[in-house]
């Protein structure tokens, strides 16, 4: 089975648009906080669906509840492969 499909479509779309690395480190700073996090999640989530599937925020609630759903989200959102720097548009000034 291929690991893209098996993700969910947020975390597809995530790492889609870039902002995988953005979520780690917020994965990071708030992993303390997660079952705040996830009755957050759960509280705001009529509001949050206009923007995000209500399935998608179920799933982040449930994940954020324990370390090990917390850890599985850090590894979803994991790079597959490290960044080539040729790729990048930043190049820095030579000395």
């Amino acid at each position: 089975m291929n690991e893209q499909a098996a993700l969910p479509a947020w975390i597809q779309q995530a790492k889609a648009h870039g902002w995988a690395g953005a979520l780690r480190v917020a994965l990071d700073g708030l992993a303390p906080l997660g079952i705040l996090g996830a009755q957050a999640v759960l509280i705001f989530q009529p509001s949050l669906s206009v923007f995000v599937p209500r399935q998608a925020l179920t799933e982040l609630a449930e994940a954020l509840e324990t370390p090990q759903g917390i850890a599985a989200l850090r590894a979803a959102l994991a790079d597959d492969a490290a960044p080539d720097p040729a790729d990048s548009d930043f190049h820095a000034p030579s000395p």
